[in-house]
């Protein structure tokens, strides 16, 4: 009987291991009259992650950016300016919007044939958005945004985004931080993770906007990558 006991537990180890506690706590906000109100300003954007290898390599050319929240008529809906520097290059998109219900906080965003649906996620701070995404295209990708009010953010903040990362089964090579140019140097990066080999298989325009010249950069970046496979 004792010896049953102790193999049914062991049977359970790899399925407590793969659910760390953490993300028991990693649940959608849920919004009060206040929301709306502490959503509106300016939010800077930190880092991302994603399992799109196009989305992945689109953030590694984010030199900065910042969200602007603002209120419309409609009460429920808020619309979001995406401001992002890139490659000495200003790029605005007004196609997002937070919409504000009683049970949770959605981000919409449709850009060509991208459609986003992301949802505001409990956090430890009011001074930071930590967004979960989904993407559909052929499947569906998930992704992850972390925004901030002030820079630099705060290690705790980091920490909650790669334990969030973590708990969607996203890798740390999967995490950009912006300006990524700068960090990877940082961090020992040398070359490009192998996850960006495959993005030459995605062949739709650049979520930030159509832009030719950052096109054509992303398709070098795609064509380095695989050299660097080859080798």
């Amino acid at each position: 009987m004792v010896l049953g006991c102790i193999v049914a537990v062991l049977n359970l180890l790899p399925l407590l291991r793969a659910n760390p506690l953490h993300c028991d706590f990693q649940v959608p906000q849920i919004p009060d009259n206040t929301t709306g109100s502490k959503l509106l300003g300016k939010w800077f954007y930190v880092a991302g992650a994603s399992q799109f290898p196009r989305h992945w390599l689109e953030m590694t050319l984010i030199d900065n950016g910042y969200l602007q929240v603002d209120p419309n008529e409609q009460g429920q809906e808020l619309f979001i300016s995406q401001h992002v520097s890139a490659m000495d290059e200003c790029l605005t998109s007004n196609s997002t919007y937070f919409e504000v219900t009683v049970d949770h906080v959605t981000l919409i965003k449709n850009v060509q044939n991208r459609h986003t649906v992301g949802k505001l996620m409990n956090s430890s701070s009011e001074d930071i958005l930590l967004i979960q995404i989904e993407m559909q295209k052929e499947k569906n990708y998930t992704g992850l945004y972390l925004y901030a009010r002030k820079q630099p953010p705060s290690k705790v903040h980091l920490n909650e985004l790669r334990n969030h990362a973590e708990c969607l089964g996203l890798s740390e090579d999967q995490i950009v931080y912006a300006p990524w140019k700068k960090v990877k140097f940082s961090l020992g990066i040398r070359k490009s993770h192998c996850l960006v080999c495959s993005v030459l298989r995605h062949q739709d325009t650049l979520q930030l906007g159509e832009n030719k010249r950052l096109q054509s950069i992303l398709l070098k970046m795609s064509q380095i990558a695989v050299h660097h496979q080859r080798v």
